[in-house]
């Protein structure tokens, strides 16, 4: 994600409190009231893209779909989709949609929240992990050093936990590089990529995906605190999931 995204997403956070947790996804981050979607911010240079499940009143830039079209546009239940440029439309927007939840959890005002809603354990993204661990065709080899990042997630130690999971990530494009009987040698891990997409080992979704999570790197920018490698920490468990599919 930019900086542009990031600080967006650090406004959202800071609009919903404690009212809903968070699922980093791959275009965006989605939020949600227990297991129900109440809205996903898509990922953008500049501006805003909201997309509601929920009911939220007219306004400028917002544009109420038909249940048809939005099946068309394989949008699920989000019918009410916002774009445009003002902060503050957003913001009455999400509080909107917050304002027609049945319950809410309502922060003190003498609280001050400096850091993200975190994911809790019902986040899809973290249980993945735990399926990952428990999966008895996982590669030998992978075994201990997913067991070794699965104890600092449930440690709390995100940035830790990216880290080390970068490196697991790395090992399973080794894995499968020998599958296909090729050596590693000294190539990067951008070139392991590249041979095993060349040859539709893994898709160019798949690659993309690699290439924006791990490659470009962007996300290293600050993780003194914890909870800012949160959001990295489950879109990188989903990545692992999805590579661990190759291998089987």
């Amino acid at each position: 994600m930019d900086n542009f995204f990031d600080e967006t997403v650090e406004k959202v956070y800071q609009w919903v409190g404690r009212s809903l947790s968070s699922c980093p996804v791959r275009d965006g981050v989605v939020f949600y009231h227990g297991s129900d979607k109440i809205f996903k911010l898509v990922e953008r240079r500049f501006g805003w893209h909201l997309q509601f499940c929920v009911p939220v009143p007219e306004s400028p830039g917002l544009r109420i779909l038909s249940p048809e079209e939005a099946k068309v546009k394989k949008l699920g239940k989000s019918r009410w989709i916002f774009r445009g440029d003002s902060d503050r439309d957003a913001e009455n927007l999400i509080k909107a949609a917050l304002d027609s939840l049945p319950t809410r959890h309502v922060i003190e005002p003498a609280l001050t929240r400096d850091l993200p809603t975190l994911c809790e354990a019902t986040c899809p993204c973290f249980k993945k992990m735990e399926r990952i661990v428990n999966n008895k065709s996982l590669p030998s080899e992978l075994t201990e050093p997913l067991q070794e990042a699965y104890d600092l997630l449930q440690q709390g130690k995100y940035a830790e936990f990216v880290l080390r999971l970068e490196t697991v990530i790395e090992q399973v494009i080794d894995y499968l590089l020998g599958q296909q009987g090729i050596a590693r040698d000294n190539r990067n891990l951008q070139d392991k990529i590249k041979i095993l997409t060349d040859r539709k080992v893994i898709s160019k979704n798949l690659k993309e995906e690699v290439d924006v999570i791990i490659l470009r790197r962007n996300y290293k920018y600050d993780y003194t605190v914890e909870e800012r490698a949160y959001p990295m920490a489950l879109m990188m468990v989903a990545l692992m999931s999805r590579l661990l599919k190759v291998c089987a």
